[in-house]
């Protein structure tokens, strides 16, 4: 059977409508999964001029990686043009790799890049991505990044890119215990060069990583930050506005904003204002 004709029909309203009635909905995807998946379980994608391969092992990584986390191709995209090669980078919530794979791409050889997952299924996911794409400038890390050391419990949905050590508690969510590095302490210890990127995506937990890379934030080094900021998972006390000064303070003046129905992708850099 033709599998664009699949993908209309899994992906009809009609279909969803009874899928979600009858509790199919996993189930149906799952079988299309199985019938009209990617080769050999490999989905090759194309972005900026750059061509990635990554490993699927579910429908709903396949979903989440094919249309690119959920429509966030443009964002991907902006940052890929302004990373210079060479760059150093540091992937804050990796998940399985989609920003990190593609932006070790864009530095190139003579860049590296830090992707840091404490989800143990996603890590693992990660360093086969980056394996499948011969990069060997990449270490990742399987722990969190925090303000402190220490030990967080991370709540776990059933879809991708559902991992808060703030999620508040809902009905089949389950928790694991994290380890949480503070940036800055790690990056010493390790010898990490600072990076001339940040990305961060960590839902709700983007106050305390940041408060955890001040020392690296205010380094003339560190250029850019693409941060996601998701206000209904921001722990009590701390605000979306609260992040984005956290970084203006940090000299990043320059910004560009990506706004979805929930949260927001803030990529800001420093324009060196104050130097002009």
């Amino acid at each position: 059977m033709n599998s664009s004709f699949l993908k209309r029909i899994a992906d009809s309203k009609l279909t969803i409508a009874i899928a979600r009635k009858t509790g199919l909905r996993k189930a149906l995807r799952e079988l299309y999964f199985r019938m009209a998946g990617p080769k050999d379980n490999v989905l090759q994608m194309s972005l900026g001029g750059l061509t990635a391969r990554f490993r699927v092992h579910t429908a709903e990584e396949w979903r989440i990686l094919e249309s690119f986390g959920g429509g966030e191709a443009p964002v991907l995209e902006r940052v890929l043009s302004r990373l210079p090669e060479g760059a150093a980078v540091y992937d804050v919530g990796a998940n399985v790799g989609l920003y990190t794979v593609f932006l070790a791409l864009k530095a190139g050889p003579g860049g590296t890049v830090a992707s840091f997952e404490p989800d143990s299924k996603n890590y693992l996911h990660l360093v086969e991505n980056v394996n499948l794409n011969g990069l060997e400038t990449v270490t990742c890390v399987p722990s969190a990044l925090g303000e402190e050391a220490g030990e967080g419990k991370l709540a776990q949905g059933d879809i991708i890119g559902n991992y808060s050590l703030l999620t508040k508690p809902e009905p089949g969510l389950r928790y694991t215990s994290v380890t949480i590095v503070s940036g800055d302490v790690y990056a010493e210890e390790k010898g990490l060069p600072v990076p001339y990127l940040l990305k961060i995506d960590v839902e709700g937990f983007e106050f305390a990583v940041l408060r955890g890379l001040r020392r690296t934030l205010r380094d003339e080094s560190c250029r850019a930050v693409l941060i996601e900021v998701h206000p209904y998972l921001l722990p009590s006390g701390v605000t979306a506005e609260m992040v984005i000064a956290e970084l203006r303070s940090a000299g990043f003046d320059g910004q560009e904003t990506f706004e979805r129905p929930r949260d927001f992708h803030a990529f800001m850099w420093k324009t060196d204002k104050a130097h002009a």
